[in-house]
């Protein structure tokens, strides 16, 4: 089935090497631009593509392989609601959908985008109002964010994915489980929590959305990220985490916000939970420490439960080779039962 959307291809410094045809490897770069435009435009409708070489491309016989090494993909997609949404999709197997947390964007699964594109299939949205879908209409409420990923799985025509929920987007994984059960496969809860917020909460959330508006994403990113990890997570990862936080538009962070502060209590969902789950909590994770992350593995049936020593909030990005072992045995399980 072709995949809707739109192809970017930009300088990546992390670069992937993707699936292409061999047969303009010696030709030049006009004909490897040809060559890849014929074969894009067999899997995805409509396609656009704009190529923008680095510097150091200064040959005018310059290899497919090579070309793919400096280019990373972004797809984007305008939805039926008109919300668009940019996207990655990398892998094959079984879909797995990343929901990223606040204030973030899918930048946060960069490891698993790489690492595990053998085995599963991964959709990792940039949120409504965060990353490449900043320039949309504002939230209202989380279940504007669950209607965005349905419409994604329509599109992509998936009609059951396992979802993966880090903190902001374990609440989105609520709002799903509470609107549309039957397209979820499996569910990694991280890094998240079912009860509602406390007045307190609701309050510090409020002053940080005064806060973004008035005094901007960077300011607001420099208040949040320190509690968001680990005490000894490098200075690399924070000044990573800040560059990706800074980057979202003021509005987008401050109308999420409102959402998380106005969602409900799904405390009551987690019993009914039929679908094999894992809780997965940083044992540094001063936001939702693993004594909340336990009390909400027991209430869901036959959930495991996982705590990634060294993680703070931010689990899948500062110790992720934990976490993707998490991942992979849960889509392991799912596909285990759909084998029976």
């Amino acid at each position: 089935m072709a995949k809707p959307g739109i192809f970017i291809f930009r300088p990546s410094p992390s670069p992937r090497l993707l699936p292409f045809s061999s047969g303009a490897r010696k030709g030049g770069w006009q004909e490897a631009f040809m060559a890849l435009k014929d074969e894009t435009a067999k899997n995805v409708n409509p396609v656009f593509i704009l190529i923008s070489f680095p510097a150091i491309c200064y040959t005018t016989r310059i290899s497919i392989t090579l070309l793919m090494y400096l280019m990373e993909v972004d797809m984007q997609i305008t939805l039926p609601s008109g919300v668009r949404l940019r996207y990655d999709d990398e892998g094959t197997g079984r879909p797995v959908v990343l929901l990223h947390a606040f204030p973030l964007s899918a930048a946060l699964w960069r490891v698993q985008l790489m690492s595990l594109r053998d085995r599963m299939r991964m959709i990792a949205p940039d949120l409504r109002g965060f990353g490449g879908s900043g320039e949309n209409p504002l939230v209202q409420s989380l279940d504007d964010y669950a209607s965005d990923v349905l419409e994604l799985l329509d599109a992509l025509g998936l009609e059951r994915v396992v979802l993966a929920g880090l903190s902001m987007g374990g609440y989105i994984a609520f709002a799903l489980l509470r609107r549309a059960p039957e397209r979820i496969s499996g569910l990694v809860l991280a890094d998240t929590r079912a009860t509602a917020d406390s007045d307190e909460v609701r309050a510090t959330r409020a002053a940080n959305a005064e806060l973004v508006l008035r005094e901007g994403s960077a300011a607001l990113a420099s208040r949040v990220l320190p509690n968001l990890v680990a005490p000894q997570a490098s200075e690399a990862l924070r000044a990573e985490l800040l560059q990706i936080a800074a980057a979202n538009p003021p509005e987008g962070i401050a109308a999420a916000l409102h959402a998380m502060a106005a969602r409900p209590d799904s405390t009551s969902l987690l019993a009914n939970i039929r679908v094999p789950t894992t809780v997965v909590v940083g044992a540094e994770d001063a936001l939702t420490p693993p004594a909340e992350a336990r009390t909400m593995h027991e209430a869901i049936p036959e959930s495991r439960f996982v705590v990634i020593p060294g993680a703070g909030h931010l689990s899948a990005i500062e110790r992720p080779a934990e976490f993707n072992l998490a991942l992979v045995e849960l889509v392991m399980k799912v596909d285990a039962l759909q084998q029976q």
